[in-house]
């Protein structure tokens, strides 16, 4: 036995060779799963399953097979009779007889119509094999119906007598009685394929005379035995084919997947030695990995510095953008697939964690909306998973899709932030795993979602609850760094080890990143700057000469003094504008409009230490 016989041998051993089994014993056989995929035959050839089908059925002696994907012609596959077969093929196209083809060809009874026709012959075994898939049918709301309805209808349409005038020619015996006997039935069989399991119906899960089989994806073995027994499809590149290492790379890909794969390599005349970007083509319609084209560290450094107090943090990102930028994280293991960004960030609120994450998109893709922020405490409940990836078919919304797997369908490259994690449900971070292992998620379609063009952020504020227990509050200065991350990154830890998840936390510890408490000088500069830009804003109203000048040292060192920046980082900063200055503001563009906004004089803030507020009024500071 050689090789590829040996390999064939060893992949029969499962589902095929249920199928071989249930074609000579039942009546009706269901197959679900990863039907619309290709099958690799007894050479080690992909071909289309129904192919597949009809050489085993063939094998299995039966003399009409014919196939239907419902709503279209059916197509004739083996016919006991030449002749008769291309007759019949012309039949059914041109549909000559008005029992066999009705107007509208997605109708049920039409599909039934044309098997009874076709099949219910006594003395010939006979196979339909039957493509049941919801899209096929014109009416949205009744179509799991119709096709729970088709299905049960198929098999009796196979197996049933025909109409007495197709029966005017079929032979009979005298029995000893002298009376006539019946011809033997011989067994037919209806093949019914579903690529949506949930549309198979209930009661075909029970019957014994149904053989209900799944497919399954490829698994290594079979991307193994493809590459191993197909190296002429591909462009030519010998001293890089290696068939164990190419069945690694291509893990999740379907067998039609590695089939357009090889037709790429040999148009864009690329070998196996770049699979990665024959993948990226196909998926991307890119060669070029988007990562590997992203701007310098320099001007990582210019977008970034509006991020306050984290100095140690944007070292961090910027070491986590190189590896992203080179892949490094492939080099040890140049197989594997994961996202090209993984970062964890982590510290008290209104530090600049989704500040950083805006950053970082405005560099990756030059505007901040290449990132993508899902608020994760909207996915508390179990069922919400559904809002991240879509409802699976025949539930509210399938055709809407995902929040998450929408967004990395239509834009791959860019970033997406999974704001506060340790809110999302635990059924979310299964998905986490599918997609921190390897860059892909199924979303609610069946259909592979790919991540390795596609960043991932996650921020929490794990810990910040245990700041007292940890000693890092009431400190008259700053805390070491060093305290500040053996803290946050061992309160990361606790949290996953808590609710059971420890593998999220091994994925993901790599990519924590720690933010610093905000410091006096920071939160001063944060006000400085604010209050210019709202100067600014509202000068830009006024038309005459006047203007207000811009905030003293004294003013903006009162303001400061009501920021609890420790607790709450630089959003308290805004708090803070609100409350203090805020009214003062409009109070003066009130008394504008009654000059028509035409004020000449010159204006200052001052602070009112009764009120504990600023105040615009008129003279300089």
């Amino acid at each position: 036995m050689n090789n590829t016989q040996t390999d064939y041998a060893r992949s029969v051993t499962g589902w095929k060779s249920r199928i071989d089994v249930a074609l000579t014993t039942v009546h009706r056989v269901v197959l679900q799963g990863n039907v619309l995929d290709a099958v690799l035959d007894e050479n080690q050839r992909p071909v289309g399953l129904v192919d597949w089908l009809v050489a085993r059925l063939r094998r299995a002696d039966y003399q009409r097979i014919v196939f239907f994907d419902h709503g279209s012609d059916p197509i004739i596959h083996h016919w006991e009779n030449k002749e008769q077969q291309e007759g019949l093929s012309a039949l059914m196209k041109l549909g000559g007889q008005p029992m066999i083809r009705r107007k509208d060809p997605s109708d049920p009874l039409t599909t039934l119509g044309r098997l009874h026709y076709l099949l219910a012959d006594p003395l010939v075994s006979g196979a339909c094999i039957l493509m049941l898939q919801e899209h096929r049918f014109r009416s949205p709301s009744p179509e799991a119906m119709a096709l729970h309805r088709l299905a049960h209808a198929a098999t009796d349409a196979v197996n049933t007598s025909p109409e007495p005038n197709a029966t005017d020619a079929v032979n009979t015996t005298d029995s000893e009685e002298g009376g006539v006997e019946p011809p033997l039935m011989l067994r037919n069989l209806a093949i019914l394929l579903y690529p949506d399991e949930n549309l198979i119906p209930a009661d075909f899960l029970r019957d014994p005379d149904t053989a209900i089989i799944r497919l399954p994806y490829p698994g290594f073995s079979d991307r193994f035995d493809y590459f191993r027994h197909n190296q002429p499809d591909f462009y030519r590149d010998s001293s890089a084919y290696d068939p164990q290492n190419l069945a690694r790379i291509t893990e999740g890909a379907r067998l039609s997947e590695l089939q357009q794969l090889a037709r790429l390599s040999q148009q864009e005349q690329v070998g196996v030695s770049a699979l990665q970007q024959l993948q990226d083509l196909l998926r991307f319609g890119k060669r070029e990995n988007p990562w590997a084209t992203i701007g310098t560290m320099a001007q990582v450094d210019e977008i970034l510095a509006p991020v306050r107090s984290q100095h140690e943090a944007v070292d961090t990102v910027k070491d986590a953008l190189l590896q992203g930028k080179w892949g490094v994280g492939a080099l040890a293991d140049p197989g594997a697939r994961r996202p090209p960004l993984i970062c964890f960030f982590v510290g008290g609120t209104g530090v600049g964690k989704t500040m950083m994450a805006r950053r970082m998109a405005h560099f990756l893709t030059g505007s901040a909306d290449g990132l993508k922020v899902i608020d994760m405490s909207e996915y508390r409940q179990d069922h919400s998973v559904q809002r991240l990836i879509g409802a699976p078919p025949s539930y509210i919304g399938f055709s809407e899709g995902g929040q998450l797997t929408n967004w990395v369908k239509e834009r791959p490259f860019s970033l997406v932030l999974f704001d506060e994690i340790e809110k999302a449900h635990e059924r979310i971070l299964d998905i986490f795993l599918q997609i921190l292992d390897g860059a892909r998620l199924t979303d609610g379609k069946g259909e592979t979602v790919d991540f390795s063009q596609t960043g991932l952020i996650f921020t929490s504020n794990i810990g910040t609850d245990a700041l007292a227990e940890g000693g890092l509050t009431n400190m008259a200065e700053t805390p070491p760094r060093e305290k500040v991350v053996e803290f946050f990154t061992s309160e990361v830890r606790k949290h996953f080890e808590k609710i059971q998840r420890p593998e999220i936390y091994n994925r993901l510890k790599s990519g924590i990143v720690v933010f610093n408490f905000i410091l006096q000088k920071d939160a001063k500069a944060d006000i400085t700057d604010k209050l210019r830009v709202m100067t600014q804003n509202t000068n830009g109203r006024l038309q005459g000469g006047g203007r207000i000048i811009e905030a003293d040292d004294e003013v903006i060192e009162k303001l400061l003094r009501y920021v609890d920046y420790q607790r709450y980082g630089l959003r308290d900063v805004n708090n803070v504008l609100v409350t203090r200055l805020s009214s003062a503001i409009a109070r003066f563009l009130d008394f504008s409009q009654t000059q028509g906004f035409n004020v000449t004089e010159t204006y200052c803030y001052r602070w009112d230490k009764e009120k504990g507020q600023v105040r615009i009024v008129r003279g300089t500071a």
